[in-house]
């Protein structure tokens, strides 16, 4: 889409620390639609105090593309962490991002240890959307080929071996419950809180908060 190169980047990720073998496994961000890799600066900054490993990938044109070409995108490059010897990873992923880590689960299996979802559409998005009053032309035009491709139904289901979290608002009409939850749910830290403010808000919490020992929110942890 023409509108999406024009997006400028949201926030600047820290350099990651060097992933070493036999240390935890990388933590991949997946963004979501209209969204770039430097949507997870914050948390990201806190792994890289920790010393962890992360990765997080642009694909998609700022994930306005259809759904077929992320895919694409993301196949390359996880197949591309696998050839540097990288063979588990835990997965964040933001709305679209969400559905993309559960694709790639699905498509490589045993690799992904872990799925956090931030308002994941792993069923896709409510076809209303595309007629929805606020749903402004120009909108869907940004939008275009990702939107379309969200608003039909999808099957989800965790593949095995894969935990799974999701993190979902319950004023959130753009990625409802019914689509974002899938596996270990947890509402209770951003039920009060509108929208994707609560998804930045959570990612935090989940990447860090859970990290030492003995400590895990919600049952979870990376």
């Amino acid at each position: 889409m023409l509108f999406a190169r024009l997006i400028p980047p949201m926030g600047v990720l820290p350099p990651s620390p060097q992933w070493m073998e036999g240390a935890a496994p990388p933590v991949v961000f997946l963004h979501g639609v209209l969204g770039s890799p430097g949507n997870f600066e914050r948390p990201a900054a806190l792994l890289a105090a920790q010393g962890r490993a992360f990765f997080a990938p642009a694909y998609g044109n700022h994930g306005t593309a259809t759904l077929e070409r992320s895919y694409a995108e993301l196949e390359k490059y996880f197949a591309g962490l696998r050839r540097q010897g990288i063979g588990r990873v835990d997965i964040v992923g933001h709305s679209a991002g969400g559905h993309m880590g559960l694709h790639i689960a699905h498509a490589f299996p045993g690799m992904v240890r872990r799925l956090v979802g931030l308002g994941a559409a792993y069923r896709g998005t409510p076809r209303r959307l595309l007629s929805a009053p606020g749903m402004s032309p120009a909108v869907r035009l940004l939008l275009g080929d990702a939107l379309l491709g969200f608003s039909r139904p999808f099957e989800a289901q965790a593949p095995a071996g894969v935990e799974v979290l999701s993190v979902y608002s319950t004023n959130d009409f753009v990625v409802p419950q019914a689509t974002a939850t899938l596996g270990v749910m947890s509402r209770d830290v951003v039920e009060s809180v509108e929208g994707y403010a609560a998804n930045r808000r959570v990612v935090s919490v989940v990447v860090v908060e859970v990290e030492p020992a003995g400590q895990r929110q919600a049952s979870f942890g990376l």
